[in-house]
């Protein structure tokens, strides 16, 4: 059996909206970098940048490392690209280079439907 394919087949990657006003995946990415086009929130800022960016980098690093283990160097490939994109925008808040920040998150986004890509290959 592929690697990751017992989950793939549980799991729907591209589900957006999980409940109303709650959204994920790609589509949330693209609300968030519009929100740094426009407004930016404090409460949101402060939570992104001290809290959420850092663990999600973590968790990016800790994923790569596992799918390099399973022979899925493509995928790894793009979740390491996003952990450093990730760090890039962490950096880019603290300076409140909101531009940047939103130019980023597209960037995340756009390896996300890529990492999608592949995941549902296996």
């Amino acid at each position: 059996m592929p690697f990751g394919s017992t989950y793939l087949k549980e799991a729907d990657l591209r589900q957006e909206l999980w409940e109303p006003g709650v959204y994920g995946g790609v589509a949330a990415l693209h609300m968030l970098a519009q929100t740094f086009h426009t407004h930016v929130p404090e409460h949101l800022a402060t939570h992104l940048f001290y809290f959420a960016l850092p663990l999600g980098v973590r968790h990016k690093v800790d994923a790569q490392v596992f799918l390099r283990e399973g022979n899925q160097s493509g995928a790894a490939g793009l979740i390491e690209q996003q952990a450093r994109l990730l760090s890039q925008t962490q950096y880019a808040g603290v300076q409140h280079t909101w531009s940047s920040v939103a130019t980023l998150i597209e960037q995340v986004a756009t390896l996300e439907e890529r990492l999608l890509a592949i995941c549902q290959s296996w």
